[in-house]
């Protein structure tokens, strides 16, 4: 597969749109800014109010031949150490697992999937239909070095987009975005009609691109998309942590 730099790529430059800004007065002891509302009373956590974390842990880790999500990097496993970030950012975590009852070291809510076999779509309907906000931040369970500065960025830019999903050089990354609850008809069409692709869906909805010039001033952006697919990648990521 050819590999197109983003500054020339014409995907990006006929995706990435400019951010639909919204302005809101602060009221009480929250910070408005454009989009995003952050609580100021817990000091040193600034957590999203109308923003939900969602964590995928629903499949079946075939390539691994075991649940990645419980794989341990040093006194952690690597869905604890996604978790720990989550839990940081948003007011509310929700895992989306087959087995409930295979993550009792996470305190958060756990659900299962409504249209099992579908994989990571399916997991989005779950969480999207779970959450109690207008927003859910997706993640997958098999990426331990989540960047909240980057995060926190694709929340600020939602505006009235259905989705917000970062762009690499190998591609989006819809795995590691922001969904609108009102991408649920477009959803639930899709799926009736056997679609199983997130790449496919986000051709569907009103979707915002990030490209990599919008985060370069991140310093742990490109680490944040990294995650374990195989043992060769644990394997590596054990020798390179000692």
């Amino acid at each position: 597969m050819m590999v197109i730099p983003l500054a020339y790529s014409s995907y990006v430059k006929k995706r990435c749109r400019t951010s639909r800004k919204k302005q809101s007065d602060s009221q009480g002891s929250a910070l408005v800014s454009g989009n995003l509302c952050l609580a100021a009373e817990e000091p040193g956590r600034d957590l999203l109010h109308d923003v939900t974390g969602v964590i995928l842990a629903g499949g079946h880790s075939r390539r691994m031949g075991r649940n990645k999500a419980l794989l341990t990097l040093g006194r952690e496993t690597v869905v604890e150490a996604v978790y720990r970030v989550m839990s940081g950012l948003f007011r509310e975590v929700i895992l989306v697992c087959n087995d409930p009852g295979s993550y009792p070291c996470l305190d958060c809510r756990k659900v299962r999937d409504l249209f099992p076999g579908c994989g990571a779509i399916g997991g989005l309907h779950a969480g999207l239909l779970a959450s109690k906000t207008m927003s859910i931040c997706l993640v997958s369970c098999d990426a331990p070095f989540l960047s909240r500065e980057l995060l926190s960025l694709l929340c600020r830019l939602r505006g009235a987009y259905q989705a917000v999903v970062p762009v690499t050089t190998r591609g989006c990354k819809p795995l590691h975005a922001v969904y609108s609850r009102s991408c649920l008809p477009v959803l639930h069409e899709y799926l009736a009609g056997q679609g199983k692709s997130l790449t496919g869906l986000l051709d569907q909805l009103d979707c915002r691109y990030v490209g990599r010039n919008e985060y370069a001033g991140i310093a742990d952006a490109e680490q944040s998309f990294c995650s374990l697919s195989c043992p060769r990648d644990y394997a590596a990521l054990k020798i390179e942590r000692g």
